[in-house]
């Protein structure tokens, strides 16, 4: 990769996560709802009345519940209803959705990067994840949407933060060939995943949390236990990735990467090929989830 001359002083991690913890960038509502997620003594009340205490997620969530993605055959008019419906876990990671889509609503362009787009493609792993999960039967059921969901905060924390250097990064003339955060490294000195492990670190949520923004890209690197989650986001990465879904990072493949997951999941080519081809139509019944950040 070329060195990219600019006038830009590459800034301090440790400054740069105080900069952004001293304010909220994660809605105060969605970190309860990550509360929520990680107290298994939590119940669908307890849910029900932190999405009732903020009148625009509930009609975002009431919105999301009647879409096709559910298929159900009766209209969804209150919360106590989505839970009844569609399960403590899913209406959990819908309030998520719907309190983190905040984040994304701009609709600034640089380059290849619009952040509605990164929305699209958060959504289209916490999908993608789903799919990869079931078909392993590794139980990570609980944890792969809201993680999938989040995985990539960082680029918006960056976009936010620095964002100068992000559209040095962006502007890049290589952008395309080389992965983000090699670009993120080497123009700002730490990558989205750096600064997103230190950011959720301070926040004190899950530890998939932390494991998931930290390390997404890098499964083989990761301790045995946290291989199964990192696996299930590296490939729905891959799989978003290679059919051009929102926000590419880059459409290259780590063979080490990916053979690893594959090997973690048992996993073969042809199934993820199966799991691709199924995407699309769950992308399209998922479209109220993917147009929260336009709407």
């Amino acid at each position: 990769m070329a060195a990219m001359e600019t006038n830009l002083i590459k800034p301090n991690l440790d400054a740069t996560v105080r900069k952004i913890t001293s304010v909220s960038t994660l809605p105060h509502i969605a970190l309860k709802i990550v509360e929520l997620t990680s107290d298994p003594d939590s119940t669908a009340a307890d849910l029900e009345s932190v999405i009732r205490s903020d009148p625009a997620l509930t009609a975002r969530l009431l919105k999301m519940s009647n879409s096709a993605h559910f298929g159900l055959s009766e209209r969804i008019l209150e919360i106590r209803k989505a839970v009844i419906f569609l399960g403590f876990k899913t209406v959990k990671d819908l309030a998520l959705s719907a309190s983190v889509c905040e984040l994304f609503r701009n609709a600034t362009e640089i380059g290849r990067y619009r952040r509605t787009d990164l929305w699209k493609h958060s959504v289209g792993v916490a999908l993608c994840s789903k799919a990869i999960s079931q078909k392993s039967e590794m139980g990570l059921e609980d944890h792969v949407f809201s993680t999938g969901i989040l995985h990539d905060l960082g680029i918006v924390m960056i976009d936010q933060y620095l964002h100068d250097h992000f559209i040095a990064v962006l502007t890049h003339p290589q952008s395309e060939d080389f992965p983000l955060e090699d670009l993120e490294n080497e123009i700002i000195g730490f990558s989205h995943q750096d600064l997103a492990r230190e950011v959720i670190g301070s926040w004190n949520l899950p530890g998939e949390f932390k494991i998931a923004v930290s390390a997404h890209h890098h499964p083989s690197k990761a301790s045995r236990a946290d291989r199964p989650l990192l696996a299930v986001l590296y490939l729905a990465n891959t799989m978003c990735n290679a059919i051009n879904f929102g926000f590419v990072e880059t459409r290259k493949v780590n063979p080490e990467e990916f053979n690893v997951s594959l090997q973690i999941l048992k996993f073969t080519k042809t199934d993820v090929q199966i799991l691709l081809e199924d995407m699309p139509e769950e992308f399209e019944k998922a479209k109220d989830l993917m147009d929260l950040a336009d709407s």
